[in-house]
């Protein structure tokens, strides 16, 4: 079926879909709907009524502000600044309730409830990053909104790099969503970019992403995209805590120490022990119990545990007399090391370094301008080339490969009594001198030309010059014969024979006229004029074109068609003879039997036929008459055997029965029969027939019933049918 434009297919919809597009039958169960207003502002003004409200005031209380902010990923100042005003805030409002930090710390439930009933000027919110982009969504009340985008200015007009969406006093909002985050921001991370993520088929799965993820997503983006935050209010454009959840179970990941601070994390060197184990003068030594030590203090530290019943007073005594002497080189116990070469070290500093990158470029420029020059040689070549290579695919005429070929064939003709070959090492790789192609197509149209006329065969004909002055629709010579004759109506369609009509004396025939008011309805012969058509008397008031007309009655035109009587049967007999006289009339051939050769052909040959040869008359064809007229060498002719009417005519061999091919199977057992009959008790064998109408036809089915007739018993034999009516 065609659907309408905008129309939809029912079988594509589920069952709550048709429902909701279906109406309901409202009218027929009397549904009634009722409607309660309730107006959220009295019908007047506070100009109107001088500022006074009239009664209790029923306009919402919106003590809450918003403010988004929306900036690269790499732009640390403005997280700084944000992160700084968002403390400076919650720490003035906490105060010392805070335990440890703002970032660790959890806000009680009084303390949310008293942020709820904007009691406690804290400022909550979130943080959704990626890869390229950090936006930030705070909340708190109007005055602590206002100091911190008064932290965090505006430096240049909203674009893509940054742009902060913020009016504490004309956008507010009558309760907090972000309370559960507590005073620190809620991070997170995503492992796409937004606009990514929202662009990603799966989201449209509600299998995968339930439909609160998808919501936040869509909400998120919208944040990013708007550029006034009325109008983030005005759409309910700001989402849930619980999406914002499922956002961070669905796609995010672990955050870093750079999405906390904005900074990257430098990897720590690796200390040197300032304890080593070689002789370095400058590191320490090492003493008879392998420990090193690097300065006097350490040899202070064991100067005192050796002290022993001196106390600590005498070791710190020791340990500032050590300190003030100057700290004494070891013995060295190996010999120095040779850790330099004077003359690897001179080598790098007069070495000059290879600039590979420069010697490919400047292969790879001289590569390009050889191709260069190359490539406008072969391009001048193939202007120059007297041969286009426009058709390059073998079987074409113009083929650019033959041409050339045709070409290199007409150059080496002039040489003489040489030898061309494609290869220097093998003459069987001769270059042809002929072109076979050419050679096969002037052989094909000799022998073409040889039966074929030249002017060959042309349709449509070419038109004659007097043809051109002939109309195209101008009837043929014998229809404009028959339209020279006079017209006869319904010559071809006479009228059917009817019966005649005959009625007894005094009685009226049925009268088929209609009439309407005592006047015939219709049934007027042709009208009649007094005078030709005159346009000249067009809107004339005294003469009309053709003058009083004349409307005769025919009291015959309804006379009925239908005829009865007794001679209808006789006057179609007639008719149909005078039809069949008129039709042979016109019959200009001898006989109206078909004949092939003077003969009658029969709709089927008779049986026979068989005996008589295929050809009809002698032999014309010179092999069939050379088998027709074969003779023997001692000159005696052979004719050909006709073949035999059937295959029983034959007295060479006796029809014989054909064998049962039962006799030689082996016979049957019945002792080993376990079927029984039920009547006998006899054994059976296997009934092969059991349904027996399974290749019959469903006509002949009928007739293959098994339902037996019963017998009639005697007292069924009774009536007129049975003994004359006897009982």
């Amino acid at each position: 079926r065609v659907m309408p434009k905008g129309g939809e297919d029912d079988w594509a919809l589920s069952e709550g879909e048709r429902l909701v597009r279906k109406p309901a039958a409202y009218l027929a169960h009397d549904t009634s709907l009722g409607l309660r207003v309730t107006l959220h502002r009295p019908l007047r003004t506070l100009e109107e009524d001088s500022g006074e409200f009239i009664g209790a005031s029923t306009l919402e209380r919106r003590p809450f502000a918003r403010a988004v902010f929306v900036f690269e990923y790499s732009d640390v100042g403005t997280l700084k600044a944000v992160n700084a005003a968002i403390d400076g805030v919650n720490n003035s409002a906490l105060g010392e309730s805070i335990q440890g930090s703002l970032r660790s710390h959890q806000l009680s439930k009084a303390q949310i409830a008293g942020a709820e009933n904007a009691k406690l000027d804290v400022v909550c919110g979130f943080q959704i990053m990626d890869d390229h982009c950090r936006m930030i969504v705070l909340e708190g009340l109007a005055a602590a909104v206002r100091q911190i985008t008064q932290a965090v200015p505006r430096q240049k007009a909203n674009d893509k790099s940054c742009r902060i969406l913020s009016d504490a006093r004309g956008v507010c909002f009558h309760r907090r969503l972000y309370t559960a985050f507590n005073v620190d921001l809620k991070k997170i991370k995503l492992r796409d970019p937004l606009p990514i993520l929202c662009e990603m088929p799966e989201i449209y799965n509600r299998t995968k992403v339930s439909p609160s993820c998808f919501e936040a997503l869509h909400r998120l983006l919208a944040i990013r995209n708007s550029s006034r935050l009325e109008e983030l209010q005005r759409l309910g454009l700001f989402p849930e805590v619980g999406m914002l959840l499922q956002v961070e179970s669905k796609y995010g990941e672990s955050i870093s120490m750079e999405d906390i601070t904005g900074l990257k994390q430098t990897k720590k060197k690796n200390r040197v022990s300032t304890r080593t184990r070689a002789g370095d003068p400058q590191k320490g030594e090492a003493n008879n119990s392998g420990v090193a030590f690097d300065s006097g203090a350490d040899k202070l530290l064991e100067t005192s545990f050796e002290a022993g019943g001196g106390g600590l007073q005498q070791g710190g005594e020791a340990a500032a007399a050590a300190a003030e002497k100057p700290a004494e080189k070891p013995a060295r116990r190996k010999g120095p090391t040779e850790h330099s070469n004077a003359a690897f070290e001179e080598a790098q500093r007069t070495r000059v370094a290879t600039d590979f990158l420069a010697q490919r470029r400047d292969e790879l420029d001289a590569t390009l301008a050889a191709f260069e020059e190359k490539r406008l040689a072969k391009a001048q070549e193939r202007a120059n080339d007297t041969v286009p290579a426009k058709f390059t695919y073998s079987g074409q005429r113009l083929q650019y490969t033959e041409l050339k070929r045709g070409e290199l064939r007409a150059k080496l003709a002039r040489e003489k009594n040489t030898h061309f070959t494609y290869s220097k090492g093998y003459l069987a790789a001769a270059v042809s001198l002929v072109d076979e192609t050419r050679l096969n197509l002037d052989a094909a149209n000799e022998s073409k030309s040889r039966w074929k006329t030249k002017r060959g065969f042309v349709y449509p004909p070419p038109r004659k010059v007097e043809d051109f002055a002939k109309h195209e629709r101008k009837p043929s010579d014998s229809r404009i014969d028959s339209l020279r004759e006079p017209w006869v109506e319904n010559e071809l369609h006479p009228s059917p024979a009817a019966r005649a009509v005959e009625l007894p004396p005094g009685q009226a025939d049925f009268d088929t006229i209609p009439s309407q008011g005592g006047e015939l309805f219709g049934g007027l012969h042709e009208p009649k004029f007094e005078r030709p058509y005159d346009s000249n008397n067009l809107g004339s008031e005294r003469r009309l074109p053709r003058g009083r007309m004349d409307l005769a009655k025919n009291r015959g035109f309804w006379t009925s068609v239908h005829l009865t009587g007794s001679g209808l049967a006789k006057e179609q007999a007639l008719t149909k003879k005078a039809e069949e006289a008129a039709w042979r009339s016109k019959v200009v051939v001898e006989s109206l039997d078909f004949k092939v050769g003077g003969f009658v052909e029969r709709d089927r040959p008779l049986q026979m036929d068989r005996t008589q040869d295929i050809l009809k008359g002698p032999p014309l064809h010179k092999p069939l008459r050379i088998v027709h007229n074969a003779r023997l060498p001692s000159g005696k002719k052979v004719p050909l055997a006709a073949p035999p009417i059937s295959i029983f005519s034959l007295d060479s061999e006796e029809y014989k029965d054909p064998r049962d091919f039962t006799a030689d199977l082996r016979p049957n057992d019945y002792s080993t029969f376990l079927a029984r009959n039920a009547e006998t008790g006899q054994p059976e064998n296997f009934h092969t027939a059991i349904h027996r109408e399974l290749r019959y036809a469903a006509s002949h089915r009928i007739t293959t019933n098994k339902r037996i007739i019963p017998q009639m018993h005697a007292g069924e034999k009774t009536g007129h049918h049975w003994h004359g009516g006897a009982p």
